[in-house]
């Protein structure tokens, strides 16, 4: 007798671990690991933040994590994935997109190495320090067109002192290079 397969629809989004006995069809959004004893699968709509282990693994939609398969994993040409694959056999569907990097043989029994896992926050945490370096430069150059708005009723009008627009930079600049520790401290 054939386990009950766990669907998660489309329009759900669960956030924690999920542990599976049986096989599951994943279509919603799930935000943590998935460990199944059977089959996964991951539909075109579906998306995975976390790692997914099971005997066989079918991914046509998105997952952000390390995969683990028992017998096979197969990439849908809609597949989506960032992470390390281990697996005893591999098939990657034309028009897949893969990040990571791949163990294929018989014995996938340990897990994708702390190393990947480590390159993934650098990813992130360079990722994080690009984005506040852009919004230093949005906020200076706004700071800059204020002022020059600004300066012609500055002569005209008696207006109590201001502190300059690169103190306000300053501090964006200082936060943004504790900005790694912040995120690793996460």
């Amino acid at each position: 007798m054939s386990k009950p397969v766990t669907h998660i629809a489309p329009h759900t989004r669960i956030q924690g671990e999920l542990h599976l006995d049986g096989p599951a069809v994943i279509g919603g959004r799930l935000q943590g690991n998935v460990t199944a004893a059977d089959a996964v699968e991951v539909s075109a709509e579906g998306v995975v933040d976390g790692n997914v282990q099971g005997v066989t693994v079918t991914i046509n939609g998105t997952v952000k994590g390390n995969v683990l398969a028992a017998l096979e994993c197969r990439l849908g040409p809609k597949a989506r994935v960032a992470g390390d694959i281990c697996t005893a056999n591999l098939t990657i569907a034309q028009g897949a997109r893969f990040i990571g990097q791949v163990c294929v043989g018989d014995d996938v029994s340990e897990t994708p190495t702390r190393e990947a896992e480590m390159k993934q926050d650098r990813i992130e945490e360079e990722t994080a320090v690009h984005v506040v370096q852009a919004t230093i430069n949005r906020i200076e150059h706004a700071a800059e067109q204020i002022q020059h708005a600004v300066a012609p009723l500055a002569q005209s009008v008696t207006m109590p002192t201001m502190p300059e627009v690169h103190v306000l930079t300053q501090n964006v600049q200082a936060t943004m290079q504790r900005a790694p520790r912040i995120i690793k401290a996460r």
